[in-house]
């Protein structure tokens, strides 16, 4: 990225104003705030159950584009969010019972049996 730096001032100030607003909206809108949402997501409920929200993004990015940008998503989009949401599904499905697992253990432990 520094190889583009000299000419950067320049660029800037002869770009139009809908151009570094468009940039400057892409930059913080799809990048910066969804870092601190991860971060506060992780946070609260861990690594593990954060990242898998993650997976949800392109079905996102599908529905918001039907709807704001009138796109119809292709067969092959439908088919992989119907992938996404099932792979989704059966790791929280792991993990959940992996928890349940881990707890029944403690409760185990704790009692003697």
């Amino acid at each position: 990225m520094v190889i583009f730096l000299p000419g950067l001032g320049s660029e800037i100030s002869s770009a139009s104003m809908s151009s570094t607003l468009a940039v400057i909206y892409l930059g913080l809108f799809s990048t910066v705030l969804p870092y601190f949402a991860l971060a506060y997501v992780t946070s609260k409920v861990g690594a593990a159950e954060a990242t898998s929200s993650l997976y949800l993004t392109p079905l996102v990015a599908i529905i918001i584009s039907w709807v704001w940008l009138g796109e119809i998503p292709t067969l092959l989009s439908i088919v992989g969010g119907v992938l996404t949401l099932i792979g989704v599904s059966i790791s929280n499905l792991k993990i959940n019972k992996s928890i349940e697992l881990k707890t029944t253990q403690n409760k185990f432990d704790k009692t003697g049996i």
